[in-house]
This record gives C-alpha cells, structure tokens and sequence, in this order.
C-alpha cells in the first residue's frame, strides 16, 4: 500500500524539520513550500493527498491557499497549523 503523499508549507523551517521528522515514517513528503505562491505551485506540481499549510505565511496564507486550491478543483486533505494562542483569530 502506497503512503499518503504530503506537501508541508510553512514559513519557518525549523517547522518544516519538526513535521518532517515527526511524519517521515507514514507519509511520503512530495514537497515543501515557505509562503502561500510557492505552496500553490506545490501543490500544482506534486498533486499531493494532503496538504498542511501554515494558517499565517507571506505573500498568502493557508486559508488563501486552501481556498485557491479548492477553486483550482484540488482535492487533497488540508490540515492547518498555526502557533496563535488567540481564539478568535484561530476560528475567525
């Protein structure tokens, strides 16, 4: 059975190692990206089953991405991940 292909984007890449390490074993890492354009052209490019996009990164953010991904007709899983602490801006 094939692992589930992941893309990771986040702008720091301290956080990119962490999610790595920790899913390295069960999913095959297709790609990365540090901000919301190089997460699109990614995710275009790689095709991946499940995205996890930082909620806050330049140029857009993972909510931006997902939605343009979505629109694009991409179909991949999206996980979310941000350090906020504040609720509301992590629900709003």
């Amino acid at each position: 059975m094939e692992s589930p292909r992941v893309l990771l984007a986040d702008d720091l890449p301290e956080m990119l190692e962490t999610l790595t390490q920790l899913l390295r074993d069960d999913f095959e890492i297709v790609g990365y990206a540090q901000d919301g354009e190089e997460a699109i052209k990614a995710a275009t490019t790689y095709n991946p089953d499940l995205l996890v996009l930082d909620i806050e990164m330049p140029f857009r953010n993972g909510i931006q991405v997902a939605s343009h991904l979505r629109d694009s007709g991409c179909r991949a899983k999206v996980i979310f991940l941000t350090v906020h602490e504040d609720l509301d801006y992590i629900v709003g």
